[in-house]
């Protein structure tokens, strides 16, 4: 990094915050169109619940699939902030049970809608 060649510091690592689209799976049959849960998850890029659904990509971008652990989703280890909808709207049919097994899906897809940058070190 050189201040001649017009750079000021060097980004060392960042965190990237993601807004996810999941389908309603809690509306019934013929309640009509079923809505979508929004969440939003900080620091994704460093949460090891939730992995790009197709694995030739490297980097998040808007309309990637990623498929996210619903045990993590559901439980807050992702701390998710919804947006709209909440973590029961995308598996109401996920329950633990007493001995750790679970029954329903153990992971869930669902489509980045917009990627931000939380936090960036930057070494000067």
């Amino acid at each position: 990094v050189h201040r001649l060649d017009g750079w000021l510091g060097r980004v060392q690592s960042w965190d990237e915050d993601l807004v996810l689209v999941f389908p309603d799976a809690s509306a019934a049959e013929g309640d009509g169109p079923k809505g979508q849960c929004r969440c939003r998850i900080h620091s994704a890029n460093l949460r090891s619940g939730l992995t790009l659904a197709e694995g030739f990509y490297r980097d998040f971008f808007p309309g990637l699939a990623v498929s996210v652990s619903v045990q993590e989703l559901r439980s807050g280890a992702l701390e998710c902030e919804w947006l709209s909808g909440d973590a029961s709207c995308v598996a109401p049919d996920w329950a633990e049970s007493p001995a750790g097994d679970s029954a329903g899906p153990q992971k869930i897809e669902g489509a980045i809608e917009s990627v931000s940058v939380g936090s960036v070190r930057v070494e000067w």
